[in-house]
């Protein structure tokens, strides 16, 4: 009868042992569970701040790149601006928003076709400099153009600056951010916008095309005359007013949403560019860290 009794208590105790592993096993996966809700929620919101402020940038673009200003008879008119910043918070979510005119920055693409690498790399060199002093800290510049024999375009900045570890991804999106405040990748045929170019930007692509005499006199009559009147001025060929007349343009056709979320899981940033492709269509794309 002992033993019976101690094969009994054995076999409760074995029981009692199995139903906790059991029951610690299905609170484990119930929070498991718990938490990839909790984390596929925060992405479904995320997503769809992401989508909602990219929309907000397309279909406000035109008043997010402009300011208000009066002219001279003191009537209110909109004065073209190259970038806007503002936060705002959707679903609980704090949202960093940049809004970018991509015609008032150079297109490395468009140099290239023009110079060869190592000019690229000195005009990359100087003007992200001008944006962001310490930028070779932060960034290695690495161009890479595509195609079997490096001849093919540029298509992301990873093909422009080595890419870091996905523990860094955050600081290296910031740091291309700054750095690429002059730079683009994205304007089709390089159209550059006299409106809110940079004065050096501006300069470095009618250098391409044309000598400083003609340069500096677009620069200087760029707010004051279009763009047309300006050229029809120039003591040029027939040729060459075409060819400055494809590169110039004086409104934003191209533009760029660079986008940070800041939450408890990190900090997640997106670019997402629109680039005009001419006739009235263009082409968006999203890169993200």
């Amino acid at each position: 009868m002992k033993n019976r009794n101690g094969y009994v208590l054995v076999t409760c105790l074995l029981m009692l042992a199995f139903c906790t592993l059991l029951l610690a096993s299905i609170s484990r996966a119930s929070v498991s569970q718990a938490i990839a809700a909790r984390e596929a929620e925060a992405a479904l919101r995320t997503r769809w701040g992401l989508l909602s402020i990219t929309e907000i940038g397309r279909a406000a673009r035109s008043n997010l790149l402009t300011r208000r200003d009066t002219d001279d008879a003191g009537k209110e008119i909109r004065v073209p601006i190259p970038s806007r910043r503002w936060q705002i918070e959707l679903s609980g979510q704090k949202f960093e928003a940049v809004i970018q005119d991509e015609n008032a920055k150079i297109n490395l693409n468009f140099w290239l076709a023009n110079t060869n690498e190592s000019s690229t790399g000195n005009m990359i060199r100087r003007h992200a400099a001008a944006e962001l002093p310490s930028w070779q800290e932060r960034l290695q510049l690495e161009l890479a153009p595509g195609g079997t024999d490096g001849s093919g375009p540029l298509r992301s900045w990873g093909q422009v600056f080595r890419p870091q570890p996905v523990s860094a991804r955050t600081e290296h999106a910031d740091a291309v951010r700054l750095a690429t405040g002059r730079l683009t990748l994205w304007t089709g045929r390089g159209a550059i916008n006299i409106r809110t170019a940079d004065e050096d930007v501006l300069l470095d692509c009618l250098r391409l095309v044309t000598g400083g005499r003609e340069a500096s006199t677009i620069v200087r009559r760029r707010q004051e005359a279009d763009i047309n009147e300006i050229l029809a001025d120039l003591d040029v060929t027939d040729r060459k007013r075409d060819t400055l007349r494809r590169l110039l343009t004086d409104h934003c056709e191209s533009y760029s949403l660079w986008l940070r979320c800041r939450s408890r899981s990190g900090d997640t940033t997106w670019f997402v560019v629109n680039e005009s492709l001419g006739a009235g269509a263009s082409r968006t794309r999203t890169f993200s860290w």
